[in-house]
This record gives C-alpha cells, sequence and structure tokens, in this order.
C-alpha cells in the first residue's frame, strides 16, 4: 500500500473514531431530539459549554434570586456579579447582594472552569444565596457538557431510582437582559419539572426554577440585566 493510501486509510479511522465517540456520548443520554445533531452530523468541540469559561472579563450580570428559607417563606434577592479575569486565568468576583434581611458587599475568588471557590470568605451567609442557587449548576456541570438537545449532563438519585438530567429543548428566552438563544437542562424529581435554561457565551445561566421532590419550589432566578465593558 502506498504512503498514500495509508495516509487516507487512517485519516478516515480517525474521523470515524471521532463520529462514533460524539454520538455515543450524546446517544447515551437519550439520543438526537434535535434537528441539528444526528449519527452523520455530531457534536464537536464547539458545542462544549463549561462552567464559567467564556470571555466574560469585566462584564456585571445582574440576577433577581428567589429562595426558599427553613420556615418554607420565599426571600427575594437581587445579585450583582463583576467578574474580572486575574493574570492566572482564575476569576476575581465583585458581588454585591440586597435583600430584606441583609445588604452586603464582598468579593471571592473563584476557579475558571466550574467556578469553584478558592479560599474562604467572611460572608457565608450571602454566600449561601448564590451557591443555593446561581451556582448550584456546578454540582450539575461538573467538567464540559454538550449544549446539544439530547445530550445526558447528569443524573440525579430519587428513592434509589436515578433521573436523567439532560438538554431537552433549544428555545428564544426573553428576559429583562435580553432575548437569548438557550439550551434547556430539564430533570423531574417529582410532580414538576426542574428547568435551567443555558446561554452558550454566558457563564452562568440565564434562568432556572428548580423544584424538590415534593413539588416545592427550591429557587428561581433569571438575568435581569448584563453590562459589558465599552
Amino acid at each position: 500500500m502506498s504512503v498514500r493510501r495509508r495516509v487516507l486509510l487512517l485519516s478516515i479511522i480517525f474521523i470515524a473514531l471521532g463520529i462514533s465517540v460524539s454520538a455515543i456520548l450524546i446517544a447515551i443520554g437519550g439520543g438526537f431530539s434535535g434537528s441539528r445533531s444526528s449519527v452523520f452530523n455530531p457534536p464537536t468541540q464547539a458545542d462544549l459549554w463549561t462552567v464559567g469559561k467564556t470571555q466574560m472579563n469585566e462584564f456585571d450580570l445582574q440576577y433577581i434570586v428567589t429562595s426558599t428559607v427553613i420556615d418554607g417563606s420565599k426571600l427575594n434577592s437581587t445579585v450583582w456579579l463583576n467578574f474580572s479575569k486575574l493574570a492566572n486565568s482564575n476569576w476575581n468576583v465583585s458581588v454585591s447582594i440586597r435583600n430584606d434581611t441583609y445588604r452586603q458587599d464582598f468579593a471571592i475568588l473563584l476557579s475558571q472552569n466550574e467556578l469553584s471557590r478558592i479560599g474562604s470568605v467572611n460572608a457565608e451567609k450571602p454566600l449561601s444565596v448564590l451557591d443555593e442557587s446561581i451556582f448550584a449548576i456546578r454540582d450539575i456541570a461538573r467538567g464540559p457538557k454538550y449544549l446539544v438537545v439530547g445530550a445526558l449532563w447528569d443524573r440525579v438519585l430519587l428513592d434509589s431510582i436515578e433521573v436523567p438530567v439532560k438538554i431537552t429543548d433549544r428555545m428564544k428566552l426573553s428576559t429583562p437582559a435580553g432575548t437569548f438563544d438557550t439550551y434547556v437542562l430539564s430533570y423531574d424529581v417529582g410532580p414538576k419539572k426542574s428547568q435551567i435554561w443555558i446561554n452558550r457565551d454566558i457563564p452562568l445561566p440565564i434562568r432556572a426554577l428548580v423544584y424538590d421532590s415534593s413539588g416545592q419550589l427550591q429557587y428561581s432566578y433569571h438575568l435581569a440585566n448584563i453590562e459589558k465593558p465599552s
């Protein structure tokens, strides 16, 4: 066999392997249920999304967060996040939280990938508002995930039954911050479906409605404003 034919054969083999691996990853999550991807048009590196890994240096994000407190009442908070990229590629995040019980400003250091906290902060109570709402996506999106309808992201254990967490839809979502092209991450752990809307170019979800196994709201939030550097 000539060198040219060997190179051609190897190229075909590598392409086939790449297609197979991508197709298997999505098929495990329930198959290709979207119009964009199929076995012959599999997802690629460009379809991957990682929490915190986007070009958001000097962006301001404002969220409205509703969380359920111990007595079952709802607490509404306004949260501002300003992301500044450090030389080591981690994020320095200036945080401002306002609600009926406290007003606090502080800074936290987060890793670029998955926004894991680095070091300690003297603001554990307001941080719990973030960890149990906007930042809760870190528990589901561990590592890069495919933004493709049908892609499996994780599994939630409920009464010894594993519930799949997967991308179920792609849609335009209108918010006070604008209209975004989003992928809907969904799972059922009770009578109500939990949903999280994700945009490819923003490091955190645009919107979320998350319920517990009894159908009670755990938390919800939506992006109220986004400011980009001039």
